[in-house]
């Protein structure tokens, strides 16, 4: 069983915001320890995350995803939905543009049907990236995901990445605290 705190359960539990937030835990049952189903909704996401975001398997995301799967992100409030949505969404981390990709999870803590975890994706810019042209810059970025699961799929989720550090290693944006063009 993983030991889940108090102050961790109410991040978790927040009340839901939509895109502004992360979700409630109000469509949970109060559970003493971890059940069968939220250990299932663990080894969902590690799948995801080491067959999918590490592995390239972007089959499995027909598998993985419910057609009505809904995406809040904090750096893209455009993105699509869908499995459609989540294929477009991870893809381009498997195609030209991108070497040496590593996506790492660094806390995974689950809670009824909500899964989170902490990441860092590493990865070198080879090509084009949003629009972006090859700087050949390693760059390495963090955030943290929350899913929310059923029947076995993922339904929701909420993605905040560090947009701002990214577009800093990219050269696309100055590094804090200095003027744009600044000495």
């Amino acid at each position: 069983m993983i030991a889940v705190s108090d102050r961790a359960k109410a991040w978790l539990t927040a009340g839901r915001e939509g895109k502004h937030g992360p979700p409630t835990g109000a469509h949970q049952k109060e559970q003493g320890t971890m059940s069968a189903t939220t250990e299932e909704n663990k080894r969902i996401i590690r799948r995801l995350v080491d067959e999918v975001l590490n592995g390239g398997d972007l089959a499995l995301i027909d598998e993985l995803f419910d057609p009505a799967y809904l995406p809040y992100d904090t750096s893209n409030p455009g993105r699509g939905g869908g499995i459609a949505g989540a294929r477009e969404f991870i893809a381009p981390l498997h195609q030209a543009g991108l070497t040496d990709v590593r996506y790492l999870v660094e806390g995974l803590m689950a809670e009824g049907d909500l899964v989170a975890y902490r990441w860092t994706l590493h990865f070198v810019h080879t090509g084009p990236l949003m629009g972006i042209p090859a700087t050949g810059r390693p760059v390495s970025i963090t955030g943290a995901d929350i899913f929310r699961l059923a029947d076995g799929r993922i339904v929701e989720s909420w993605v905040y990445p560090d947009a701002l550090g990214m577009l800093q290693q990219l050269g696309v944006l100055p590094p804090m605290g200095r003027p744009p063009g600044g000495a």
